[in-house]
């Protein structure tokens, strides 16, 4: 990921060290930012996608790029279908209605 190779190419920093390195950085920015070294290695291991605003702002801020430039994506949605059942008269049918969900987590279910 582009993070590590910057951790380790540009900053030449262990990853205890870039945590230390995100926290002055949060501290300067005003942000409510403290990585550990496991979270640093979270990142890097593409296991968060999407850092939380805070941690993006200071991870921008820090590299000197965005954060889309860092290897983190944007949210991704995917859609799912909940069915419904419908009555209509006397017989019942079912509709499918779209529920919008980030990836990786349960679907909201639809109220109307």
């Amino acid at each position: 990921m582009v993070l590590r190779r910057i951790r380790v190419h540009e900053r030449q920093e262990t990853r205890a060290e870039f945590a230390e390195s995100m926290a002055r950085k949060a501290d300067e920015l005003g942000e409510g930012v403290s990585p550990s070294e496991r979270h640093v290695a979270r990142l890097e291991d593409g296991e968060i996608r999407w850092p939380h605003p805070a941690s993006r702002r200071v991870l921008s801020a820090l590299c000197g790029r965005p954060v889309t430039e860092l290897g983190f994506g944007g949210r991704m949605f995917t859609v799912r279908f909940l069915l419904i059942p419908v009555l209509t008269g006397s017989r019942v049918h079912t509709r499918s209605w779209p529920v919008m969900s980030s990836a990786g987590r349960r679907s909201r279910s639809l109220t109307t």
